[in-house]
């Protein structure tokens, strides 16, 4: 089997696992660094978390659905997490006693518009992925 290379989606992925985690590490520290720092110790992590999700979301469409990554389905994936991002937001002010944090949604929808605006500059499959399938053939 050969390894393909990481598309832009893993590297969003990446980035948003590396946030995620920096900022679950620096909530740990207990730093006392303003509003704008509290603010993004409580918007990065759905950042992190959109990114992570969408990632994930192609790895299951590639391998349990045996989809090929396209646009339509990038699409599908990305409304999808801004769905369940809401659903989580509504579920946790109902049932868990925490308020409905619109900023957590905007910081979902900031994220999800990033990720595929970067796949509408830099495409799931480029001239040269199209050849090769050809060539597999």
């Amino acid at each position: 089997m050969k390894m393909e290379k990481p598309r832009i989606i893993e590297w969003l992925g990446i980035a948003g696992g590396l946030i995620w985690a920096v900022v679950i590490l620096l909530r740990g520290l207990n730093l006392d660094g303003g509003h704008l720092y509290q603010f993004w110790l409580g918007t990065a992590p759905n950042i992190g978390a959109a990114w992570i999700m969408t990632m994930f979301g192609h790895w299951t469409a590639a391998l349990v659905l045996k989809k090929k990554s396209t646009l339509t389905t990038h699409a599908v994936i990305c409304a999808g997490i801004l769905v369940l991002a809401l659903v989580s937001e509504i579920l946790h002010d109902k049932f868990f006693n925490s308020p409905f944090d619109g900023h957590d949604i905007l910081a979902t929808v900031i994220a999800q518009s990033i990720m595929f605006g970067i796949v509408l500059l830099f495409p799931l499959t480029t001239e040269a992925d199209k050849a090769a399938a050809e060539t597999d053939k």
